[in-house]
């Protein structure tokens, strides 16, 4: 579980502003998954392709019942899209049942806030101008801060962005997070009163990391976010990603590293073995992509010390960091991505304890990872490795502490204590899985 759920959500929604009842809206979990659905396929749709009449025709045909039509105007209005707005044009004269039509003219005036017009007036005979979706003010809305959130043993990373209140919006909490054992992109808000959010902002501080980085930088990591994942998110989140993305769109630097590059301007790299050490004094904090992939490297090591092959410590050695070394060279480029993009987020934290010199040396890894070029950092990716390795289970510590000597220092570093890593159990045979 990440530092916010969608419980959390609901719960805070239900404080602050009295809302108005929306029991005849209320849907069926099928029905409601049937209305993501057709909103996810609304976002990608062209609403002058050939097939788009007939989409429409069959929604008509689907949804004959005023209720489904209310709900699904409903949603279109949270985040419309081209093709939905064609939808909810299509669909809101033929409402006519009273609790409804309240439903439509509210979804109506939410789009009318987001500068959306359905009724523009009549241009003269001579103009050929098309409309356009229109977005909301730059100033209006995006106005807030972006905080990195890092791993610390809840097996999320993440960002939150705090939205300033504007005319058209209270303030807002957005969490976009990446989950530890699914590998899917979540996405979780609240809009509510200026307070409330700060109070629960002020919570989130007390369990979690967070570093502060400029609206910018954190737009930056959210479109990171979106190529790495391709789609992969978390059921029923992808329209308030996609809204979140139009948000944060004026806010996106034409250098993506614009941040760093400020920041780290005339600073000069560490030493790798210093930032190696740093990098694994947090025992519970090991990326090497997605989660379960640092998971299957620390099994295939496990079972390559535990061969009942006799071979001498050289022979071991050898295979160890051939093993690691295969593990990066065949890694899949968004693997790699992902890695960059973690390394990064510890820059961050870097940048935040004063300690540029090993910010930079981070930064500079994480460009190879990014740009998939592992042969000048192949030392590094190993050293680290096998340091976090010895770090994240007793049992490897022992037997890599002989085999690497020269890290026989962290080995006698807060070792994992005797339940073992945050989020996993070790079955019978040895190996570690996630928990249930």
């Amino acid at each position: 579980m990440g530092v916010f759920s969608e419980e959390d959500v609901h719960q805070e929604n239900s404080m602050g502003k009295k809302k108005k009842k929306s029991e005849p809206l209320q849907v069926s979990p099928e029905e409601e998954k049937e209305l993501e659905s057709i909103i996810d396929r609304l976002s990608v749709q062209d609403p002058e392709g050939e097939s788009f009449s007939r989409f429409v025709e069959s929604l008509s045909k689907r949804f004959e019942e005023e209720r489904l039509r209310a709900a699904l105007l409903e949603r279109i209005s949270k985040a419309p899209t081209p093709a939905s707005l064609e939808v909810f044009k299509h669909f809101r004269n033929t409402i006519s049942e009273k609790p409804y039509v309240k439903v439509v003219k509210r979804a109506e005036f939410r789009l009318k806030q987001k500068g959306i017009n359905l009724d523009p007036e009549t241009k003269s005979s001579g103009s050929t101008e098309k409309r356009v979706l229109i977005d909301i003010p730059n100033e209006d809305v995006c106005a807030g801060e972006a905080m990195v959130h890092l791993d610390s043993g809840t097996g999320w990373d993440g960002l939150i962005f705090l939205f300033e209140p504007s005319l058209t919006y209270d303030a807002g909490l957005v969490f976009v997070e990446e989950s530890a054992t699914k590998s899917t992109l979540g996405c979780y808000w609240v809009w509510n009163s200026k307070r409330k959010v700060l109070e629960m902002l002020n919570e989130i501080t007390k369990h979690a990391d967070l570093y502060r980085v400029p609206m910018y930088h954190g737009a930056v990591i959210f479109n990171d976010y979106l190529e790495i994942f391709e789609g992969r998110y978390d059921p029923g989140d992808r329209t308030k990603i996609f809204e979140v993305k139009r948000l944060l769109a004026p806010h996106v630097p034409e250098n993506r590293d614009q941040y760093f590059l400020e920041v780290l301007a005339d600073v000069e790299p560490e030493d790798p073995q210093v930032v190696i050490r740093k990098l694994t004094e947090n025992k519970s904090y090991f990326r090497l992509g997605y989660h379960n992939d640092s998971l299957d490297l620390l099994n295939n090591v496990l079972t390559l010390l535990k061969s009942p092959i006799e071979s001498p410590a050289h022979a071991k050695r050898y295979r160890v960091e051939k093993v690691i070394n295969e593990f990066f060279e065949n890694a899949d480029p968004r693997r790699l991505k992902l890695l960059g993009l973690n390394l990064k987020a510890h820059a961050v934290k870097f940048i935040h304890d004063q300690e540029k010199s090993i910010a930079r040396t981070i930064y500079d890894i994480a460009k190879h990872c990014e740009e998939g070029s592992i042969s000048p950092i192949r030392n590094f990716l190993i050293s680290y490795t096998i340091n976090a390795l010895i770090k994240m289970d007793e049992e490897l510590a022992e037997m890599l502490g002989e085999l690497f000597p020269e890290m026989s220092e962290a080995k006698e570093r807060d070792l994992v204590d005797e339940e073992g890593l945050p989020g996993y159990r070790r079955l019978d045979s040895g190996l570690i899985v996630p928990s249930d």
